[in-house]
């Protein structure tokens, strides 16, 4: 049901507006499904790549310079952020 929702409004958004779409890890996942992109299931397995996750459940993402420099923007010009993760899966 979430899922459904989520694919909705992302459709919905990007169909109306020219603005950015912005997701982190699930946020990503779920954006690009709903535009049409492929979704891989198993990150160690299909890629034989694996992350590792602080108490199972989070890791860092590292943030590069950008043109613009939103996201640095929003977090104070931090090097890197933490997130919660559950899944191994990638666009």
């Amino acid at each position: 049901t979430r899922d459904a929702l989520e694919i909705e409004i992302i459709q919905n958004y990007y169909q109306r507006s020219q603005g950015r779409i912005f997701g982190i890890c699930r946020g990503l996942q779920i954006t690009g499904v709903a535009l049409g992109y492929k979704l891989n299931q198993d990150l160690p397995k299909d890629l034989g790549t694996k992350l590792p996750h602080n108490n199972g459940a989070f890791h860092d993402i590292f943030l590069r310079p950008t043109k613009n420099g939103l996201l640095s923007q929003i977090l104070d010009k931090k090097s890197s952020a933490r997130v919660n993760s559950y899944h191994h899966q990638s666009v």
